[in-house]
Protein backbone atom coordinates (compact mmCIF):
# COMPACT_ATOMS: atom_id res chain seq x y z
CA UNK A 1 0.00 0.00 0.00
CA UNK A 2 2.84 2.39 0.87
CA UNK A 3 4.72 1.76 -2.33
CA UNK A 4 1.54 2.35 -4.31
CA UNK A 5 0.95 5.80 -2.79
CA UNK A 6 4.58 6.81 -3.27
CA UNK A 7 4.46 5.90 -6.94
CA UNK A 8 1.24 7.86 -7.40
CA UNK A 9 2.75 11.01 -5.84
CA UNK A 10 5.74 11.03 -8.19
CA UNK A 11 3.56 10.24 -11.15
CA UNK A 12 1.57 13.46 -10.50
CA UNK A 13 4.78 15.57 -10.54
CA UNK A 14 5.90 14.37 -13.97
CA UNK A 15 3.60 16.65 -16.08
CA UNK A 16 4.62 19.64 -13.96
CA UNK A 17 8.31 19.01 -14.60
CA UNK A 18 7.74 18.68 -18.34
CA UNK A 19 5.84 21.97 -18.45
CA UNK A 20 8.57 23.75 -16.50
CA UNK A 21 11.26 22.50 -18.89
CA UNK A 22 9.23 23.75 -21.86
CA UNK A 23 8.98 27.26 -20.36
CA UNK A 24 12.54 27.74 -19.12
CA UNK A 25 15.55 26.20 -17.45
CA UNK A 26 14.23 26.73 -13.91
CA UNK A 27 11.66 24.36 -12.51
CA UNK A 28 8.55 26.51 -12.08
CA UNK A 29 5.26 24.79 -11.24
CA UNK A 30 2.65 25.39 -13.91
CA UNK A 31 -0.93 25.04 -12.86
CA UNK A 32 -2.57 24.67 -16.27
CA UNK A 33 -2.09 24.84 -20.02
CA UNK A 34 -4.19 28.02 -19.98
CA UNK A 35 -1.40 29.91 -18.14
CA UNK A 36 1.12 28.84 -20.77
CA UNK A 37 -1.14 30.05 -23.58
CA UNK A 38 -1.71 33.38 -21.81
CA UNK A 39 2.06 33.86 -21.40
CA UNK A 40 2.66 33.03 -25.07
CA UNK A 41 -0.03 35.47 -26.20
CA UNK A 42 1.44 38.25 -24.01
CA UNK A 43 4.90 37.74 -25.46
CA UNK A 44 3.50 37.82 -29.02
CA UNK A 45 1.62 41.06 -28.35
CA UNK A 46 4.72 42.71 -26.87
CA UNK A 47 6.81 41.60 -29.84
CA UNK A 48 4.31 43.13 -32.27
CA UNK A 49 4.18 46.36 -30.24
CA UNK A 50 7.95 46.84 -30.18
CA UNK A 51 8.18 46.01 -33.91
CA UNK A 52 5.60 48.71 -34.68
CA UNK A 53 7.54 51.25 -32.59
CA UNK A 54 10.78 50.34 -34.38
CA UNK A 55 9.21 50.80 -37.82
CA UNK A 56 7.80 54.18 -36.79
CA UNK A 57 11.23 55.34 -35.58
CA UNK A 58 12.85 54.22 -38.83
CA UNK A 59 10.27 56.17 -40.81
CA UNK A 60 11.20 59.48 -39.13
CA UNK A 61 14.92 58.90 -38.64
CA UNK A 62 17.42 61.05 -40.64
CA UNK A 63 18.63 59.54 -43.86
CA UNK A 64 22.01 57.92 -43.41
CA UNK A 65 25.00 57.81 -45.71
CA UNK A 66 23.89 54.58 -47.40
CA UNK A 67 20.53 56.06 -48.42
CA UNK A 68 22.13 59.35 -49.45
CA UNK A 69 24.18 57.49 -52.05
CA UNK A 70 20.96 56.77 -54.02
CA UNK A 71 20.48 60.51 -54.60
CA UNK A 72 21.40 62.06 -57.97
CA UNK A 73 23.87 63.63 -57.76
CA UNK A 74 24.96 62.20 -54.39
CA UNK A 75 25.79 64.74 -51.67
CA UNK A 76 29.18 64.64 -49.91
CA UNK A 77 29.75 61.80 -47.45
CA UNK A 78 29.47 64.13 -44.45
CA UNK A 79 26.18 65.74 -45.56
CA UNK A 80 23.30 65.78 -43.08
CA UNK A 81 20.14 64.60 -44.87
CA UNK A 82 16.52 64.11 -43.87
CA UNK A 83 13.70 62.57 -45.87
CA UNK A 84 9.90 62.62 -46.06
CA UNK A 85 7.31 61.39 -48.59
CA UNK A 86 7.99 64.43 -50.81
CA UNK A 87 11.77 64.03 -51.05
CA UNK A 88 15.09 64.66 -49.30
CA UNK A 89 16.91 67.74 -48.03
CA UNK A 90 20.68 67.73 -47.46
CA UNK A 91 22.92 70.31 -45.79
CA UNK A 92 26.70 70.39 -46.11
CA UNK A 93 29.69 72.72 -45.81
CA UNK A 94 32.84 72.87 -47.93
CA UNK A 95 36.11 74.75 -48.26
CA UNK A 96 37.52 75.56 -51.72
CA UNK A 97 40.81 77.19 -52.66
CA UNK A 98 43.09 77.82 -55.61
CA UNK A 99 46.52 79.36 -56.19
CA UNK A 100 47.63 81.26 -59.29
CA UNK A 101 44.71 80.02 -61.36
CA UNK A 102 44.83 81.44 -64.89
CA UNK A 103 42.36 83.62 -66.81
CA UNK A 104 40.13 85.11 -64.12
CA UNK A 105 36.71 85.84 -65.67
CA UNK A 106 38.43 85.77 -69.09
CA UNK A 107 39.57 89.36 -68.60
CA UNK A 108 42.27 90.41 -71.09
CA UNK A 109 44.31 93.57 -70.42
CA UNK A 110 46.96 95.21 -72.59
CA UNK A 111 49.72 92.61 -72.71
CA UNK A 112 48.54 90.36 -69.87
CA UNK A 113 45.69 88.33 -68.44
CA UNK A 114 44.71 88.02 -64.77
CA UNK A 115 45.55 85.15 -62.44
CA UNK A 116 43.78 84.61 -59.13
CA UNK A 117 44.31 83.05 -55.72
CA UNK A 118 41.36 82.48 -53.42
CA UNK A 119 39.93 80.72 -50.37
CA UNK A 120 36.15 80.19 -50.13
CA UNK A 121 33.80 78.75 -47.51
CA UNK A 122 30.40 77.49 -48.69
CA UNK A 123 27.22 76.20 -47.06
CA UNK A 124 24.78 74.34 -49.33
CA UNK A 125 21.15 73.26 -48.99
CA UNK A 126 20.30 70.68 -51.65
CA UNK A 127 16.74 69.47 -52.31
CA UNK A 128 15.77 66.21 -54.04
CA UNK A 129 12.38 64.96 -55.22
CA UNK A 130 10.80 61.64 -54.20
CA UNK A 131 12.68 59.90 -57.04
CA UNK A 132 16.04 61.10 -55.71
CA UNK A 133 16.77 63.70 -58.42
CA UNK A 134 18.08 67.11 -57.37
CA UNK A 135 15.57 69.95 -57.83
CA UNK A 136 17.17 72.96 -56.10
CA UNK A 137 20.55 73.96 -54.68
CA UNK A 138 21.12 77.11 -52.63
CA UNK A 139 24.79 77.83 -51.84
CA UNK A 140 26.05 80.65 -49.62
CA UNK A 141 29.60 81.63 -50.62
CA UNK A 142 32.09 83.78 -48.70
CA UNK A 143 35.58 84.22 -50.19
CA UNK A 144 38.74 86.31 -50.12
CA UNK A 145 41.73 86.34 -52.45
CA UNK A 146 43.99 88.30 -54.76
CA UNK A 147 44.16 89.08 -58.47
CA UNK A 148 47.54 89.38 -60.14
CA UNK A 149 49.17 90.39 -63.41
CA UNK A 150 50.01 87.17 -65.30
CA UNK A 151 53.31 88.59 -66.57
CA UNK A 152 54.27 90.42 -63.35
CA UNK A 153 52.90 88.48 -60.34
CA UNK A 154 54.17 91.13 -57.91
CA UNK A 155 51.36 93.41 -59.09
CA UNK A 156 48.27 92.35 -57.16
CA UNK A 157 44.96 93.68 -55.87
CA UNK A 158 42.71 92.08 -53.23
CA UNK A 159 39.21 90.88 -53.98
CA UNK A 160 36.38 89.30 -51.98
CA UNK A 161 32.73 88.30 -52.14
CA UNK A 162 29.70 87.30 -50.09
CA UNK A 163 26.71 86.07 -52.08
CA UNK A 164 23.99 83.45 -52.56
CA UNK A 165 24.07 81.18 -55.60
CA UNK A 166 20.80 79.35 -56.37
CA UNK A 167 20.31 76.73 -59.08
CA UNK A 168 16.69 75.78 -59.83
CA UNK A 169 16.76 72.57 -61.89
CA UNK A 170 12.98 72.39 -62.14
CA UNK A 171 12.84 75.85 -63.75
CA UNK A 172 14.89 75.00 -66.85
CA UNK A 173 18.21 75.24 -64.97
CA UNK A 174 17.69 78.83 -63.85
CA UNK A 175 20.81 80.11 -62.07
CA UNK A 176 20.70 83.21 -59.88
CA UNK A 177 23.30 85.21 -57.94
CA UNK A 178 22.41 87.76 -55.29
CA UNK A 179 24.63 89.89 -53.06
CA UNK A 180 28.25 90.97 -53.54
CA UNK A 181 29.56 88.49 -56.08
CA UNK A 182 32.90 90.31 -56.48
CA UNK A 183 34.58 93.39 -55.06
CA UNK A 184 38.06 94.17 -56.41
CA UNK A 185 40.33 96.54 -54.49
CA UNK A 186 40.12 97.84 -50.94
CA UNK A 187 36.62 98.08 -49.38
CA UNK A 188 36.79 101.87 -49.36
CA UNK A 189 38.11 102.25 -52.90
CA UNK A 190 37.05 99.36 -55.14
CA UNK A 191 38.21 99.39 -58.76
CA UNK A 192 35.52 96.96 -59.93
CA UNK A 193 32.57 95.08 -58.50
CA UNK A 194 29.69 92.77 -59.33
CA UNK A 195 26.84 93.45 -56.91
CA UNK A 196 23.06 93.07 -57.14
CA UNK A 197 20.83 90.35 -58.60
CA UNK A 198 21.69 88.37 -61.71
CA UNK A 199 19.46 85.61 -63.15
CA UNK A 200 20.76 83.37 -65.93
CA UNK A 201 19.60 80.49 -68.10
CA UNK A 202 22.41 78.03 -67.46
CA UNK A 203 21.61 76.09 -70.65
CA UNK A 204 22.94 78.97 -72.79
CA UNK A 205 26.50 80.33 -73.24
CA UNK A 206 27.73 83.59 -71.68
CA UNK A 207 26.41 86.62 -73.46
CA UNK A 208 23.17 84.87 -74.42
CA UNK A 209 22.02 83.59 -71.04
CA UNK A 210 20.94 86.70 -69.11
CA UNK A 211 17.30 86.65 -67.98
CA UNK A 212 17.47 89.56 -65.55
CA UNK A 213 20.15 91.87 -64.12
CA UNK A 214 19.87 94.66 -61.55
CA UNK A 215 22.90 96.29 -59.94
CA UNK A 216 26.47 97.02 -60.97
CA UNK A 217 28.41 94.42 -62.93
CA UNK A 218 31.87 95.57 -64.04
CA UNK A 219 33.63 92.24 -64.54
CA UNK A 220 30.97 89.58 -65.10
CA UNK A 221 31.50 87.63 -68.35
CA UNK A 222 27.73 87.28 -68.84
CA UNK A 223 27.42 91.07 -69.29
CA UNK A 224 29.41 93.84 -71.03
CA UNK A 225 32.48 94.47 -68.87
CA UNK A 226 34.27 97.63 -67.78
CA UNK A 227 37.78 96.32 -67.20
CA UNK A 228 39.85 99.48 -67.69
CA UNK A 229 40.13 100.45 -63.98
CA UNK A 230 41.08 96.87 -63.04
CA UNK A 231 43.69 96.58 -65.78
CA UNK A 232 45.15 99.95 -64.73
CA UNK A 233 45.44 98.79 -61.12
CA UNK A 234 47.46 95.74 -62.23
CA UNK A 235 49.69 97.52 -64.80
Amino acid sequence: MKSCCTKSRYANLLPVAKAAIAVGSTLVPVRSNRSIKRLTMTRTALTRYFLAVLLALLAIAPVGHAHAQSLNPPPPADAKCSTNPNGTLCHFDAIHSGTNVANWNNVVCNGFTISFTFSAATHSDQQYDASGNVTLEARHVIFTGTLSNSTDPAKIVPYDGNFLRTMNYKANNTLSFSGRMTRVGSPGAPVAKNVGLLILNDNLPDGQNVIFAAGQFDVDPALPMNTQPLCAALS
